[in-house]
């Protein structure tokens, strides 16, 4: 055991160290302890904290303990405006917060109030909220604007008030948390409220800024939105332009979706721009496999199964319409083929109807082959018969044309047809029977007349060929069935036929020409029709007066007619001055001239020169210089012909026409007891001239000898 001295020990700390501690101890807890002001605020601010965390965690406004937290480093200011915010009725709340005035700081906390004040549409009317809290929308900061605007919306859309949620969207959609689903509800708000041009100006307006954060299919619904809207306001055109830059984007391999053709095919059809889909729509119905099926594969393929069909009938039948509309022929006509072996009856009808005005027979008779008989319209049965017939089917169109001639035998269009197709299979004589029976049954059809007459004349029967030219009617002919009619009259020298075959040929024409005139004329001459003859010919000159022709056919038939005077004068005419023709008719009718000098003034002096004048018209010149008493000229000219058995009775003809009846005399004696081949003219020439020079009992004589060969010529009658 220690001694006692050792076990007390000195103290553990100096007392002077106790001292300080015991010191610093009493002047902390005197800080520590507030004032007796800042004891009253803290103890306020106790109180406000525990009123204002129990509000906002009631069921109203259901903050969560994690979102309170923050309300303990708010100062007692803070803590007093919030309690005073609460205590007031979600009217004051609204317009206390969202005042001109108010330095209120819009927290999580304000937020929440005000949301909580908003939520309810029975405690306060979107209308009356939206006009305090639109306006001064901007002080809420962006994290929690969103979210207010996207309540003030959905409460308008409750008691429906479409425009208030627009309006209430569209600030939304100016934040930039906005995302598609905003906007997109922004965009049926105003389209509900009936304004789909604003909805569109604000859709385009946020698109220009956030297309590029929209996925593919998010693109895909704000296209399909876009459309709507400007078909909604009334532009298809413009929404039209919106489906066609679309499918420009697309790759010409890719399908165009059913939605987006469906979306321009009603566009174009509201702005009248079918015109303008029309390769689109070829690109997407070539695009179907039915669309490069032949045809018979089409069909088959419909027979097993037809469920496979329907969107290619659909766009197949849009789009063979809308070509015919834009006068695109041969496109309708490619697509209403394929409906029409599809079945499509007014596909097939249309088809039928272009056949011809396109030239396809052969596909269209391809197609009535694969159709088969068709109940509604049996007609069709010989269309296919005439089109087999066209493309040279001709075995096979025979028979269809028995078949049907069997069921339809009053059919004239098909009989008549039938006998066409027997003369190009070469059975002329079938042919002909076919015809002649229907004219048994038509007999005034010019058509089969025709054709009948042109079978007689291959069979050289022209005689028949006349006769049915003849029972023709004059409206019934055309140009070229006259020209027929009157070359046949012609060859049988039937004049009256050609006479009227030219006449109905004159009348068929405006403006006769010349040739036709002077046929005319012909005709009628030899058909005897005098009268005729010279009316035509007068017409001519009225309508070609300056016809050198018709002026000398005209005065040849008037000198025929014993109009000699007035053939003189058609002859005399200065557009026959210089025509040997109009001189040689002229000096044939020297015999009846009156007025030698104006026809010598005519021809002109040196007439002999000027023409190639034969014996005869030197003989006639003679005369006319002889009767005007220009010796020396008719002296030379009948110089010019030498005397000869073949010459000497024109000579004596011209000098009695002169007034030398004594020479022509002389010469006629000389010619009769020379010649003994002359003829009883002869004889009775030389008697009248004796009569002209009084010698009565050689003029006898001279008729006697010529009686003596008239009788000599006769049949012995004198056992009669």
């Amino acid at each position: 055991m220690q001694p006692a001295d050792k076990r007390l020990q000195g103290p553990i700390l100096p007392l002077p160290m106790v001292g300080l501690l015991v010191a610093v101890c009493l002047g902390g807890s005197w800080l520590m302890v507030p004032k007796q002001g800042e004891l009253v605020e803290r103890l306020f601010k106790d109180k406000q904290y525990a009123r204002v965390v129990s509000i906002l965690q009631d069921e109203a406004h259901g903050m969560r303990s994690s979102d309170i937290r923050g309300l303990s480093t708010l100062d007692a200011a803070q803590m007093t405006a919030l309690s005073r915010l609460l205590s007031l009725t979600p009217r004051e709340q609204i317009r206390t917060v969202f005042a001109s005035r108010s330095t209120l700081k819009y927290d999580v906390y304000v937020h929440n109030i005000v949301l909580a004040a908003v939520r309810y549409v029975d405690v306060l009317s979107p209308e009356e909220v939206h006009g305090i809290i639109l306006p001064a929308v901007e002080r809420v900061p962006e994290s929690n604007r969103l979210e207010l605007l996207s309540m003030l919306a959905q409460n308008a859309l409750a008691v429906a008030r479409p425009d208030l949620a627009a309006d209430a969207l569209r600030f939304a959609s100016q934040c930039a948390a906005s995302d598609w689903k905003v906007i997109r509800q922004m965009v049926e708000c105003h389209r509900w409220n009936n304004d789909p041009q604003h909805a569109r100006s604000e859709l385009d307006r946020w698109l220009a800024t956030h297309r590029e954060a929209l996925n593919a299919e998010q693109v895909a619904q704000a296209e399909e939105l876009n459309f709507h809207l400007a078909m909604e306001s009334s532009a298809p055109g413009e929404a039209f332009s919106l489906c066609m830059a679309q499918i420009q984007r697309q790759a010409p391999s890719e399908p165009i979706p059913s939605q987006l053709i469906d979306n321009a095919h009603l566009s174009a059809l509201q702005s009248g721009r079918s015109g303008e889909l029309l390769p689109t729509l070829r690109r997407h119905v070539q695009s179907m496999p039915a669309a490069r099926m032949k045809l018979h594969e089409l069909k088959k393929w419909a027979q097993a199964d037809g469920s496979n069909l329907q969107d290619y009938l659909k766009w197949a039948k849009t789009l063979a319409q809308w070509s015919d509309w834009n006068q695109d022929f041969t496109t309708a006509y490619d697509h209403h083929l394929r409906l029409a072996v599809l079945g499509d009856g007014a596909s097939r009808d249309r088809c039928i109807a272009l056949t011809d005005y396109l030239g396809r027979t052969e596909e269209c008779c391809d197609l009535l082959s694969i159709l088969g008989d068709v109940p509604d319209h049996p007609e069709y049965a010989i269309l296919h018969a005439r089109q087999l017939a066209e493309l040279g089917h001709d075995d096979e169109a025979k028979v269809r044309f028995e078949a049907w001639l069997a069921s339809y035998p009053g059919d004239r269009d098909a009989r008549f047809d039938y006998a066409c197709l027997l003369e190009d299979m070469g059975d002329e004589p079938g042919s002909r029977r076919a015809l002649a029976s229907m004219l048994g049954t038509f007999p005034g059809d010019v058509p089969v007349i025709l054709r009948l007459a042109t079978a007689c004349v291959r069979d050289h029967d022209l005689a028949e060929a006349l006769d049915l030219y003849k029972r023709i009617p004059a409206a019934g002919h055309t140009l070229d069935s006259l020209e027929n009619y009157e070359m046949i009259a012609e060859s049988l020298d039937d004049q009256p036929a050609r006479y009227e075959a030219l006449r109905l040929t004159k009348a068929k024409t405006g403006k006769p020409d010349v040739e036709l005139l002077l046929n005319l004329a012909d005709a009628a001459r030899q058909a005897s029709r005098t009268e005729d003859t010279l009316q035509i010919l007068e017409d001519g000159l009225r309508i070609h007066p300056q016809s050198a022709q018709l002026r000398l056919s005209f005065a040849d038939s008037l000198a025929r007619a014993g109009r000699n005077e007035e053939a003189v004068t058609t002859l005399q005419h200065e557009r026959l001055r210089d025509s040997y023709d109009a001189a040689s008719q002229l000096l044939a009718l020297t015999p009846v001239l009156t007025d030698a000098g104006q026809a010598l003034e005519f021809l002109g002096k040196n007439v002999e020169r000027k023409f190639p004048l034969g014996a005869r018209q030197r003989l006639q010149l003679a005369v006319l210089h002889a009767r005007i008493n220009d010796t020396d000229a008719a002296a030379k000219l009948f110089a010019s012909v030498k005397e000869n058995p073949s010459s000497i009775r024109m000579i004596a003809e011209a000098r009695s026409w002169a007034g030398q009846s004594d020479e022509a005399a002389r010469l006629m004696t000389s010619h009769v007891q020379t010649n003994p081949n002359c003829t009883a003219q002869d004889w009775i020439f030389l008697g009248e001239l004796w009569e002209q020079l009084g010698r009565p009992e050689d003029a006898q004589n001279a008729y006697d000898h010529s009686l003596v060969l008239l009788t000599s010529d006769l049949p012995d009658t004198a056992a009669n």
